[in-house]
């Protein structure tokens, strides 16, 4: 069997909160705007107005997510780029060790949710995507013994016939 390397992009789709909280960072730009007029020191304005931009625009990015799934053999990555700037890697898993990988519907959640899950990942572009999958895998963080993770994300076909060549018998299709 020869190496398999590929990657793949998701972007984070933004919902209510993620418009709620950029509202909220333009109301605060603005009234830091206010803030020389209300005290009086006109010279202040352009230091202000600089700030004000350059901390929406940083905290704008905190808000635009990205996931790239890397698959490496039997091995996936998954990683959270924050702003296109700053990359985190929120776990390394070996395919092989996924005890189930499902469409994300009710019918499977129901029947694999378990009470020893100690960590949820949702690495989807959105809770409402009809092409989430999960998958569940022992916990090798250290934390409760015998725990599971449950990895929430949206493989596309190439990802699903590597994760076929590795655990066919654990993999439900659509």
């Amino acid at each position: 069997m020869g190496n398999v390397y590929f990657e793949h992009m998701i972007r984070r789709k933004m919902g209510v909160q993620g418009v709620f909280l950029r509202v909220l960072i333009i109301i605060g730009a603005v009234i830091l705007l206010l803030i020389p007029f209300a005290i009086g020191i006109l010279q202040l304005l352009p230091v202000v107005a600089v700030a004000a931009i350059f901390g929406a625009k940083n905290l704008f990015s905190r808000f635009d997510y990205e996931f790239e799934y890397i698959i490496t053999n039997s091995e996936m990555d998954v990683d959270r780029i924050m702003g296109k700037k700053s990359r985190k890697r929120l776990l390394t898993v070996d395919c092989r060790s996924f005890e189930i990988l499902a469409p994300y519907r009710i019918e499977h959640i129901v029947k694999y949710e378990q009470e020893n899950i100690v960590r949820r990942i949702d690495a989807s572009s959105s809770p409402d995507s009809p092409d989430r999958y999960f998958a569940l895998f022992p916990d090798k963080s250290g934390g409760k013994p015998g725990g599971m993770v449950m990895l929430v994300f949206e493989p596309n076909e190439r990802m699903m016939d590597a994760f076929h060549t590795y655990a066919a018998k654990k993999i439900m299709k659509r």
